[in-house]
């Protein structure tokens, strides 16, 4: 009965905490800070992409608080006064650690002749003097025909530039993607 009593508290306090994930699906905004579930959060970066095919514009979000990442999918509207808009399509956090960086739009599986900018890399950078990061250990894409970001399963192929590059040449050396 003991048991009972305390399942059911857990499950009645577990429905009562709100899921901030699914909460800001379809919310819309032009600056992250006015929704309340995100005030805390930092800017970290952002990138925008298009799919030619169905002519819409989307926008991944990188924001971070604490150790939490929080990368928001959203489609970009626009207004008759060019402001923009957003409308948030799915959301997805990663709990990252010291060794772990978050990059989105760096990452392509051929890089050298294609980049659409909608890939979340978590990658472990462990030379800023290499322009592409080795060591990548979660990868998602921002799907634009489901509109829902969805974790990659094969990384074999995936290529990332090193968005912590610190080196002196201001030109991708791709002979390096064979090393």
């Amino acid at each position: 009965m003991k048991k009972l009593f305390i399942l059911s508290i857990l499950i009645l306090l577990n429905s009562c905490v709100e899921n901030t994930q699914e909460s800001l699906i379809g919310n819309k905004f032009s600056d992250h800070k006015k929704i309340a579930a995100l005030e805390e959060f930092e800017k970290v970066s952002d990138t925008t992409f298009i799919n030619q095919e169905i002519d819409k514009e989307y926008s991944l979000l990188h924001l971070n608080k604490v150790n939490n990442d929080l990368i928001i999918y959203s489609k970009i509207n626009s207004t008759t006064s060019n402001k923009r808009t957003y409308t948030v399509l799915d959301t997805l956090i990663i709990k990252s650690k010291n060794s772990g960086k978050v990059t989105i739009g760096y990452c392509e599986f051929d890089l050298k002749n294609q980049n659409a900018g909608n890939i979340i890399a978590l990658v472990e950078t462990v030379d800023n003097k290499k322009m592409f990061n080795q060591n990548i250990k979660a990868a998602w894409r921002a799907d634009s025909q489901t509109e829902k970001i969805e974790r990659l399963e094969n990384l074999d192929n995936l290529k990332c530039l090193n968005a912590w590059f610190d080196g002196k040449s201001r030109t991708i050396n791709y002979n390096e993607l064979e090393e």
